[in-house]
């Protein structure tokens, strides 16, 4: 099945399928519009939100390109809803600037998992919006495991064995050294000798199982999240990340799996940091359950959509300028893509299948989602 199409009947066509069931008499008859709470709640937000649920792999940046290609117009902030157990970084190098080069803010919202090439996202943005259940992830670059067909390793694995061996030998050579020279009766120069000798001789058989090159493949993994990392808080406008965030991200944590919560962000690694909005929440609310599975797909698979787009909600300066009006924001008004095209956003929102209906004469592509 085709991509586009997969998105599509993610969103669009499921309250299709319920209504058809209806009209047949093979299932009560559901709400008219299983989406439109999240349809209000969008018509009310002035910013464009991007879903990505699942993993982060070659080719997908091309998909957000189409994104913004469709957009007729596009507001100065996104919100991307990231779910992820993270994938390739050059990937979500590349995702992360070209939302940077796109809009005047990005947001990033986690209220689920966000590892790995994840959270290197987040270190483009200029907020993250996090919920008591969202989660980041260390920057440990998962590498390939040659030895075992579809298992990746951590690329925190040869740092943590260095300085457990590191440990391990200054406590067994302290330990030589204190039984030499006070059980032993030798100097001091004579105790340091012998117990380096015997430390050596205790440690060498764990030493010499570390492959050298397989080092060197690791420690470049990491530095590419470096790197990466580096250049996102650089190019950011305003950079979000505290002073040692990026040490602490790539070298700090134990594990892949650690959690870094609503807290840890804030207090430890990121300057911006808030709760969602109520009409964010209900958005998540009614999409949930279609990124939780798409967020656990094999392969990497991912679904990545233009939210506005897949209910047909679009941005317009209109709805923009009234929502600014009553927020009294000085950067409601944005500089559109293109010509403005269709309704203000609140009345599709009242009236999404109309809207639909006008989206299919236009002639734009049906396998697109909310068209």
């Amino acid at each position: 099945m085709n991509s586009k199409i997969q998105y599509r009947h993610t969103i669009t066509t499921l309250s299709l399928g319920a209504e058809e069931k209806r009209d047949s008499g093979d299932a009560p008859k559901p709400p008219e519009d299983n989406f439109a709470p999240a349809r209000q709640a969008l018509a009310e937000l002035d910013c464009d939100v991007l879903i990505h649920a699942g993993g982060i792999s070659f080719g997908q940046e091309s998909h957000y390109i189409s994104i913004f290609e469709k957009q007729s117009q596009r507001a100065e902030h996104v919100i991307l809803w990231l779910t992820s157990p993270g994938g390739d970084p050059d990937t979500a190098y590349q995702i992360s600037r070209l939302l940077q080069k796109r809009y005047q803010k990005v947001s990033v919202f986690i209220n689920g998992w966000c590892k790995s090439s994840g959270t290197l996202i987040c270190l483009g943005a200029n907020e993250l919006i996090m919920d008591d259940l969202g989660q980041l992830g260390p920057l440990d670059i998962q590498i390939l495991n040659r030895e075992e067909f579809g298992e990746r390793l951590s690329g925190l694995n040869p740092i943590e064995a260095l300085k457990s061996i590191s440990a391990q030998s200054l406590e067994l050579l302290k330990q030589q050294f204190l039984n030499v020279r006070f059980g032993g009766g030798l100097s001091t120069k004579q105790a340091l000798e012998v117990a380096t000798n015997l430390t050596g001789q205790l440690m060498s058989p764990i030493t010499a199982q570390l492959d050298i090159m397989k080092y060197g493949e690791f420690t470049r993994s990491m530095r590419i999240a470096v790197e990466y990392g580096q250049r996102l808080a650089k190019s950011c406008r305003g950079n979000n990340l505290k002073p040692d965030a990026i040490n602490l991200l790539t070298t700090g944590y134990p594990s892949h799996g650690f959690v870094i919560d609503f807290d840890e962000a804030r207090e430890s690694l990121f300057n911006e940091v808030s709760e969602p909005s109520e009409n964010l929440k209900l958005v998540a609310k009614t999409l949930q359950p279609f990124v939780d599975t798409w967020a656990g797909g094999a392969n990497n698979s991912a679904m990545i959509i233009d939210v506005r787009h897949a209910l047909g909600v679009p941005f317009t300066l209109e709805s923009a300028s009234n929502q600014g009006n009553q927020d009294d924001e000085p950067n409601a008004e944005v500089t559109p893509a293109s010509k403005r095209k269709g309704k203000p956003a609140k009345e599709r929102a009242k009236n999404p299948a109309q809207s639909e209906t006008a989206d299919d004469d236009s002639g734009k592509n049906d396998d697109e989602p909310g068209q």
